[in-house]
């Protein structure tokens, strides 16, 4: 191959190569968040095209210093909360939080010897993932969300001299343009013979698949996105004292918090550790489940601000749908887990027009 340096008008001098490599090396990233080859490989390829320079070229150490700023930062942002945050929604998947009218039972139905209650009881814990298609149109990190600000808190941590002096960032317009492009790598198909032929080239899905958790290698850093391929659309992650386990809807049951309270009132009734009997346990239920609004008996019920200050027993719809009630609650409603309910939200244009007659800004729901 021909040297790349013939394609370069202004070939850099050793002294900027060496002063640019002396900048970054003032970093220390540990070694978990170093960026993949073939994401630093697409990024290089695809700056190079945008400059319109041939692929052979060499770049100005300056600018290679910006990227590799960005990339390592980025890579090490991905591990936080925000970042994989992020990185799941790009994915398409969302964590819902296990529905509060509910009890969640596992490998059986409720109260049977295969099923087995999950909660502090048996001192286990289920969150609960959902799969949609790769949001190929999601927006990179930007200023906007705060994502470049937590990037560069991340390079000043690195840094060795911060106490001394501040890193050098790149310009705006470069962060911008670079995390664009590696947004890309996350979501456009690798490409095995571009910039380079490389049979085994991966793109940003197979890498999140397959990076460990610094924490604990012996797992994945993000195997929500493994797991909800496998169990799509939903996924149940439930941890216990044996571990976690994944699983898809077929092995979780649910039971309706009213019925979930009658059968433990009934069990505590036949041990004789409460004084009141089963239909003074029925009416105790009744109370506790009814809605002061619609009148309901409902699991979803709980106490909420009512519209004089006043605190009322109301189901998530009533208080959803109320003037001065937080219409999020409307959200609730899409659950899968209420398909029964006479209120249950059927479709996105149901709780779009729901929201919108409140003068509520709504979000795309995800199905759950």
């Amino acid at each position: 191959m021909s040297n790349g340096s013939q394609y370069n008008v202004n070939a850099p001098t050793q002294t900027e190569i060496d002063h640019w490599n002396n900048e970054f090396a003032q970093f220390d990233f540990p070694s978990w968040c170093y960026p993949p080859v073939d994401a630093w490989d697409y990024m290089l390829a695809e700056y190079k095209k945008m400059r319109k320079l041939h692929q052979q070229s060499t770049i100005q150490p300056n600018e290679k210093y910006s990227l590799r700023v960005v990339s390592f930062s980025f890579f090490a942002w991905l591990f936080s909360e925000d970042g994989t945050q992020w990185l799941l929604n790009l994915f398409g998947i969302e964590e819902v939080k296990p529905h509060t009218g509910y009890r969640y039972w596992f490998g059986g139905k409720p109260h049977t010897s295969e099923g087995t209650l999950i909660g502090k009881e048996t001192e286990s814990s289920i969150r609960v993932y959902t799969k949609n298609s790769i949001n190929r149109f999601a927006e990179p990190p930007s200023e906007q969300d705060g994502a470049i600000d937590e990037m560069k808190t991340i390079l000043v941590k690195v840094y060795k001299h911060k106490r001394a002096k501040a890193p050098k960032f790149p310009t705006p317009g470069m962060w911008n343009w670079l995390l664009g492009a590696l947004r890309n790598f996350f979501t456009e198909p690798a490409d095995k013979h571009w910039p380079y032929s490389k049979p085994d080239r991966i793109h940003g899905i197979q890498w999140a698949q397959q990076v460990k958790d610094p924490e604990c290698p012996s797992s994945t850093m993000w195997d929500a996105v493994t797991e909800t391929e496998k169990f799509h659309p939903r996924a149940y992650r439930i941890e216990q004292r044996g571990g976690v386990i994944w699983c898809g809807r077929t092995h979780i049951y649910t039971e309706p918090m009213d019925a979930f309270m009658y059968r433990e009132g009934i069990k505590a009734i036949k041990r004789g550790d409460v004084n009141f009997d089963e239909d003074e346990l029925g009416n105790l239920i009744k109370n506790d489940f009814r809605c002061e609004s619609c009148d309901a008996i409902i699991p979803c019920v709980s106490k909420a601000q009512g519209p004089q200050g006043s605190v009322e027993r109301l189901c998530e719809n009533c208080f959803g749908s109320q003037e001065n009630g937080s219409h999020s609650a409307l959200d609730n409603c899409t659950y899968t887990e209420c398909y029964q309910c006479p209120n249950f939200i059927r479709t996105p244009d149901d709780l779009k027009n729901l929201k919108q007659t409140l003068g509520q800004s709504y979000d795309f729901p995800v199905r759950r």
